[in-house]
């Protein structure tokens, strides 16, 4: 019979290792390659910027460990899988592309220069399932809608001009909109597929709108869907300056 608990506890789950030490929990990412110490600390930097603006993780620290490659996320959340899924996608190996039929316009990440994170040009603004205003409720199911905004360079803007230039013009539901889409991949996978309003035909425009929604039982769970898929899919179109992985 066990009577006395270890000081330090060792969970892998899902993604990959995180110690548990008392009320914290350590996850612990490496560099795939081998880096710089300059490297690992911009590296380390870029994270907590990015981590800043996500209170519901309730991250301690995150540090730099040169002598592994490392970077060690201290956090207390109680759920250390859902940052694991948070991180996932924004530290994998990528490659984007960004096509309207069979024509690039997104032909690289150099194309993706900024992606709101920040109140006035993404929905939800912060995690807070009490903020219903948007979702609906559809034969028993909840759907919760997310949107954000993107940047992308002269280069791309200047394709998507002359290819939306050459589309037609098609109503639907009262909206015009162009008669192809934007699809946007990464790694082949194709992670959404965009609507271009009419009002752009021809133009060299800067600014991207990323939609998409969220479903459930509840509207707490339908909140939650659309929310995690909306950090998903704003890490997924992040360039993260260092491949890591989860360590093992």
């Amino acid at each position: 019979m066990i009577k006395h608990l270890p000081f330090l506890i060792f969970l892998v789950v899902l993604l990959g290792c995180t110690v548990i030490t008392n009320n914290s929990s350590i996850v612990k990412l490496k560099a795939v390659d081998n880096v710089s110490e300059d490297s690992l600390i911009n590296a380390t930097a870029e994270l907590q910027l990015i981590l800043k603006k996500y209170p519901q993780f309730k991250i301690n620290e995150i540090m730099s460990q040169k002598e592994y490659k490392e970077i060690w996320i201290w956090t207390y959340s109680k759920d250390v899988h859902q940052l694991n899924e948070f991180l996932e996608p924004l530290i994998g190996k990528k490659h984007i592309e960004g096509k309207i039929g069979n024509n690039i316009v997104i032909n690289s990440f150099n194309d993706i220069k900024f992606i709101c994170r920040e109140q006035g040009c993404t929905k939800p603004e912060k995690y807070s399932p009490e903020d219903v205003e948007k979702c609906v409720q559809v034969e028993g199911q909840w759907k919760c809608p997310f949107f954000f905004t993107i940047e992308i360079s002269d280069e791309a803007s200047e394709r998507l001009a002359a290819i939306t230039n050459n589309l037609t013009t098609i109503e639907t539901n009262g909206s015009s909109y162009l008669e192809d889409v934007l699809e946007i991949f990464i790694n082949d996978n194709k992670i959404d597929t965009l609507r271009i309003g009419s009002d752009l035909k021809g133009q060299p425009t800067k600014y991207i709108t990323i939609s998409g929604s969220g479903t459930g039982k509840s509207y707490q769970d339908a909140y939650l869907d659309s929310y995690n898929k909306m950090l998903r899919e704003q890490n997924s179109l992040s360039n993260f300056p260092l491949e890591l992985k989860f360590t093992q």
